[in-house]
């Protein structure tokens, strides 16, 4: 029986495979230099930051126990609810960016 070697990348002249140059994941062949520019100077959100976001949302969602908060109670939970999913999908997107940076 005849083994025929498997190439996992065929070779290329000079050495280097041009579609695994990274190129394709640069973010300056889809935005304009000014979007990129704009984008870069926003701040990063600290996790302090996040930490007492999540517990305004988390005060929010309990003001439903006050007994005289009556219809109020109601619309603070839900509005602690979207903040506090809000929060954990920054926070997340925070984590993943950490993540992939490394």
């Amino acid at each position: 029986m005849v083994r025929i070697p498997y190439l996992p990348n065929p070779p290329y002249p000079d050495g280097h495979n041009p579609h695994d140059a990274g190129e394709a994941a640069e973010s300056r062949h889809y935005f304009s230099r000014n979007t990129m520019r704009r984008a870069n100077s926003y701040e990063d959100v600290g996790w302090p930051r996040l930490l007492v976001q999540a517990a305004i949302a988390l005060l929010l969602m309990a003001a439903v126990l006050v007994p005289a908060s009556g219809g109020l109670g109601v619309l603070a939970l839900l509005a602690g609810a979207v903040f506090l999913l809000i929060t954990a999908f920054v926070a997340g997107a925070k984590l993943l960016g950490a993540a992939s940076r490394h």
